[in-house]
């Protein structure tokens, strides 16, 4: 039996014919009838679909804004049904540019662009070695997945540079404050304490665990915080305050950074090397001492190699006798 043409009545009836296929395409429907091809008009999910296009094309479609446009009613959120869900910003190609070359070319304090920029200490470090990879990848005429990046790039939402020449400060990409939880502090702990003792964050952490340091001294800006602390109680205002800790910090990446070069000159006497053109041999001197009475110690020549473990031995215990 041919298949049935639907009716004035049916779904389609209430549709906007000017949004619909066309008036020939209606007559080609009809004509159709005893055709096994299935028919051209447009169903009402289409209709809502050109007519949602309609209406929101001009958004989707504008260039004139960088970044992604989503579905959401908000610039971070992609998906209109999922409102917990938050697509997180990244960093702009120019700017961690800017952050290689404050750090690498012009010799700036680590923490110091991480305060600048709004990054944290550890997200500086990760793209100023990604940067170096990237630059040396270039040097050597490997090829870079450019486009893919690119393309990556425009479905997010970025942390850009204000414009040159503009008084516009950088727009932070995340909180410097925040801090590694240590295990120690998942736990609910009461501590019971006189009204009049002055609990401070030293006896919180104490409380938690006697080796556990206090989140001042487990923060990357320990000096920023010192530095504010003398802004609020008076001792020096915030530009006197902000540039002694600009050469505090200064100085003390330099001091380390000394002091790092020195312990890799001290290891690179240690080796000799023997270059045969197809391998090359690192001969260290060693001491018999380094591996301990059991001869398992991890100073040791080769105990990363033959150290046996513990899992096949009959009679050990294997499985954990503490909680830590």
């Amino acid at each position: 039996m041919p298949p049935r043409v639907p009716g004035a009545s049916g779904s389609l009836a209430s549709l906007d014919t000017a949004l619909l296929a066309s008036s020939s395409s209606t007559s080609q429907c009809a004509r159709r009838t005893f055709s096994t091809t299935p028919a051209t008009c447009m169903s009402r999910r289409r209709y809502e679909m050109h007519k949602w296009l309609n209406e929101n094309a001009a958004r989707l479609y504008d260039q004139s804004s960088p970044g992604p446009r989503y579905l959401g009613a908000y610039s971070d959120q992609p998906f209109p049904n999922n409102s917990l869900f938050r697509s997180q910003p990244v960093l702009s190609d120019m700017l961690k540019e800017e952050i290689y070359n404050r750090i690498v070319v012009k010799g700036d304090a680590i923490k110091s662009v991480s305060r600048e920029f709004g990054v944290d200490v550890r997200r500086v470090g990760a793209v100023v070695r990604l940067k170096e990879v990237e630059k040396r990848m270039i040097a050597e005429g490997k090829p870079l997945a450019t486009p893919y990046a690119r393309a990556i790039n425009s479905m997010l939402p970025q942390t850009r540079l204000p414009t040159p020449g503009s008084d516009e400060k950088p727009i932070p990409h995340e909180s410097i404050n925040e801090i590694p939880v240590h295990r120690h502090t998942r736990r609910q702990l009461f501590v019971p304490v006189s009204e009049s003792r002055h609990f401070t964050r030293a006896d919180a952490a104490h409380a938690f665990d006697e080796n556990l340091l206090p989140v001042d001294e487990r923060s990357f800006h320990q000096e920023l915080i010192t530095a504010e602390r003398k802004i609020v109680t008076g001792e020096q205002d915030r530009g006197e305050a902000m540039k002694a800790w600009e050469l505090d910090v200064q100085a003390t990446e330099e001091a380390h950074a000394a002091k790092v070069g020195e312990q890799l000159e001290k290891e690179r006497s240690r080796v000799k090397s023997y270059e045969t053109g197809r391998a090359a041999y690192r001969i260290k001197d060693v001491s018999v001492d380094d591996a301990g009475r059991d001869g398992k110690g991890p100073r040791a020549s080769g105990w990363r190699y033959g150290a046996p473990h513990m899992d096949r031995k009959r009679g050990a215990v294997k499985i954990p006798t503490s909680v830590p």
